[in-house]
């Protein structure tokens, strides 16, 4: 057996496959709400960069890797549900997040929500990726996501959402990405 087989055996792969990742399996769950379901239409998951040091030789700028991983965003488009719940409770997260007006307000935020907890804005999520028929084949584990935007809804009678559904976008912060096999702890190098 290769070097490069025992590797791909060591993390429970069989071998290599022609067979590409479908871009329409997945799975959004939000753990800090998981009565609150989003149907998502689309997301990404975030890219990274590493930053990189710079410092002046006698004859050119030297490069050498940074120590810090920045990550992309993480975005999502959604259908709203009949009772907007799901577009609410975004928006009440970010407003949560930038102070309501009056302290009343967590209190509504709290019982409209269930354990909603403004004093910790963050929640974990996940993106749970399966293959054609529908089975789990890793999971993306983003920790202490926060929203920082939320689209408006346009209504209309002219357009194809009274036959598709309405759509928000959403933008988010988070402070780690890992990749998980699904059903377990066991992270994916």
């Amino acid at each position: 057996s290769s070097g490069n087989n025992t590797v791909v055996d060591k993390y429970g792969l069989d071998e290599f496959e022609d067979n590409y990742l479908r871009t329409n399996k997945f799975e959004l769950i939000f753990h800090k709400f998981e009565n609150v379901s989003y149907k998502v239409t689309s997301l990404n998951i975030p890219g990274l960069s590493n930053g990189v040091a710079e410092f002046p030789t006698m004859f050119f700028q030297s490069k050498i890797p940074g120590d810090s991983i920045i990550y992309d965003d993480f975005e999502i488009s959604f259908l709203i549900d009949k009772k907007l719940k799901n577009y609410l409770l975004l928006y009440h997260w970010i407003k949560g997040i930038g102070f309501p007006e009056s302290f009343e307000q967590f209190g509504e935020i709290r019982d409209y929500f269930g354990n909603f907890d403004i004093s910790e804005p963050f929640s974990n999520c996940s993106i749970i990726i399966s293959d054609s028929d529908y089975q789990p084949i890793i999971t993306c584990e983003l920790e202490n996501v926060f929203p920082v935007t939320l689209s408006g809804v346009q209504l209309s009678h002219k357009t194809t959402e009274f036959m598709n559904g309405l759509q928000a976008t959403a933008t988010f912060k988070f402070n780690k990405l890992n990749f998980y096999y699904p059903g377990t702890t066991s992270k994916i190098l």
